[in-house]
């Protein structure tokens, strides 16, 4: 279940210090309490909880089977994709570069508003430069490159036939 996934991590994250852990709920709580105080809990539950616990984990599935379904690889360059898509798609899928994820993963200390410069300067290695790009997540825009659901069913594909033969 994807909530419980994002519950998890985002909450029971045990990669997380107990400060951290401590402070979210010292925050939650003041947010919760003040919502009452003011009469706007309803607001609270109605347009924060209910889209987190719905409209949000439907497009951060999307997102993330983007970002890393069908590559199962040891090799960081090859165990997520880079994804370029029209407005829409980055609108809801990255809407801070995350679409930039493959940079993500290789230099996570780089700043979202710094991924496209990374990944600009990164294109002149010939190994990332064949790693995964795919532009649109159904139809891809730019011949020559995948769309994300062409790159997913083509590696699927890939392997079967190497199964059979």
């Amino acid at each position: 279940m994807y909530i419980y996934g994002t519950i998890k991590v985002n909450i029971f994250s045990k990669e997380e210090p107990w400060s951290e852990r401590i402070a979210k709920v010292f925050f939650w709580l003041s947010i919760i309490t003040v919502s009452i105080t003011f009469d706007f809990w309803q607001e609270l539950i109605l347009f924060w909880f209910v889209p987190l616990l719905t409209t949000f984990q439907i497009i951060r599935y999307w997102a993330e089977m983007a970002e890393h379904s069908g590559l199962k690889n040891e090799n960081e360059l090859y165990a997520s994709r880079n994804t370029f898509g029209n407005p829409v798609e980055k609108f809801f899928l990255h809407p801070h570069h995350d679409n930039y994820h493959l940079v993500h993963h290789l230099f996570p200390a780089i700043p979202h508003y710094n991924l496209k410069k990374a990944h600009l300067v990164l294109m002149e290695d010939p190994a990332y430069k064949g790693a995964h790009h795919c532009t649109g997540f159904f139809k891809s825009f730019l011949p020559g490159f995948y769309s994300v659901v062409e790159d997913i069913c083509g590696r699927y594909l890939d392997r079967h036939k190497k199964k059979i033969s």
